[in-house]
């Protein structure tokens, strides 16, 4: 209960300093402190800074340089610039071009001080031009660093003295330095972003590849109990002029004529086969098990250490599709107890209606430490969705109350005949 208050407090102070530093995107509560964070209080958008150079702006131009009445106004457009080119790059070098400006035709250089630009100006030009070259695309930072430089060049000109020379040069060598620390931070970091782009990309195809094979795995085997039935009507087919010698000679050449018909169907299927069957992989000799034969997979799982109790309702007559995909949503949830829960006791029940095959796989938690359970939809959960998919039924996957974890599935009996 003490952990949620916390939680919320430090979301709240997260959200808090995203806004008066640059941490990311205004107002975001995960960004997480790196050992780069304490330089955004120097940096563009800083809120901190902003007050720094704002104060001592305003007392500069009232001593140094007999701004009185305007001072305020000045050093808040200077201020203002840093926080408003976070979010408008250009708009807040133009602020300190407007602040800039105003000093120049105001003020008066005393005592050597920097002019027309002062030292919390230089300062406030230094982290904005970071700004744009950060934010922005690179022939925007360069046109912004030209246009600084020639509007300094013609101020220059209309003054007389060395003193606005030396500071309008000494402004564009640090400027250029700031332009290309810019530079290097947006590469980086897009350089960064395009690395996270390929790697969710990848993980993504990675994924889609592993729903596709094991699609591909579901209908080769498939194919074996459709093939099968196929056998099963050509044989009836060929043989019923044999069996049923009353036919007429018009059902007879029906007869042959659907058993023609099956045996170009199971040569299709064969070379169906050939496309799905995987090159590297021996075709499958025996049998596709069904449901009748969970006695022998617990019965193994059994001898491997896992402890089971099986509970399986009237299972026979039940179409070959259907008791395969029920036998591999067992086969694969225990597989999953395996892998994330070792050691601990399996409880498997099916259950049989008219209707429906509920399956229900439940295990506790692992007997050799914390259950990790596959909430994020491994390979044996993405099977057995596209398993129970196919023949229109449900699934559930979530972690059970004790910490173990529950499979669910419902797998309709007549969903060809209601189609």
């Amino acid at each position: 209960m003490s952990s949620t208050p916390r939680l919320k407090r430090a979301r709240s102070a997260r959200r808090i300093i995203s806004l008066l530093i640059d941490t990311g995107r205004p107002w975001d509560a995960d960004w997480r402190f790196r050992i780069t964070t304490p330089l955004a209080l120097i940096g563009p958008g800083s809120v901190v800074l902003a007050g720094i150079i704002f104060g001592t702006q305003h007392q500069v131009l009232s001593t140094n340089y007999g701004v009185n009445g305007l001072s305020f106004l000045i050093a808040l457009l200077t201020g203002a610039s840093i926080v408003v080119v976070r979010y408008q790059a250009v708009i807040g070098w133009l602020l300190w071009l407007a602040s800039t400006g105003w000093v120049a035709a105001t003020a008066v250089s005393q005592s050597g001080d920097p002019w027309p630009v002062t030292a919390p100006g230089i300062i406030a030009l230094l982290v904005i031009l970071l700004g744009v070259a950060r934010d922005r695309r690179p022939l925007i930072g360069v046109a912004v660093w030209v246009t600084t430089v020639l509007l300094g060049f013609l101020v220059g000109q209309q003054v007389d003295g060395t003193t606005a020379r030396e500071n309008l040069t000494l402004i564009g060598l640090l400027s250029l330095a700031a332009m290309l620390l810019g530079g290097i931070i947006r590469s980086t970091r897009r350089a960064r972003e395009r690395v996270a782009t390929e790697e969710r990309l990848t993980a993504e195809e990675r994924g889609r590849r592993r729903i596709l094979e094991e699609r591909t795995r579901i209908a080769r085997e498939l194919h074996d109990v459709v093939a099968h039935h196929m056998s099963v009507i050509t044989v009836q087919a060929t043989t019923a002029a044999y069996r049923l010698p009353e036919l007429s000679p018009e059902a007879v050449t029906e007869f042959d004529s659907i058993g023609d018909q099956a045996r170009e169907s199971l040569t299709e299927l064969r070379r169906l086969l050939t496309v799905l069957r995987d090159e590297d992989t021996d075709a499958v000799r025996e049998p596709q098990p069904g449901l009748n034969r969970l006695d022998g997979l617990t019965e193994s799982m059994r001898r491997a250490g896992t402890a089971i109790t099986l509970d399986v309702g009237d299972v026979a007559d039940l179409p070959e599709a259907l008791s395969l995909t029920g036998y591999r949503i067992v086969q694969e949830a225990l597989s999953n107890v395996v892998r994330h829960a070792p050691g601990a006791p399996v409880d498997v029940t099916v259950d049989s209606s008219p209707e429906t095959i509920a399956i229900t796989v439940v295990n506790g938690p692992s007997s050799s430490g914390p259950s990790t359970t596959p909430t994020q939809g491994g390979l044996g959960l993405a099977g057995m969705r596209e398993r129970v998919k196919l023949l229109g039924g449900r699934l559930e996957a979530a972690p059970g109350p004790d910490g173990g974890f529950v499979v669910h599935a419902e797998l309709p009996h007549n969903r060809t005949e209601q189609e």
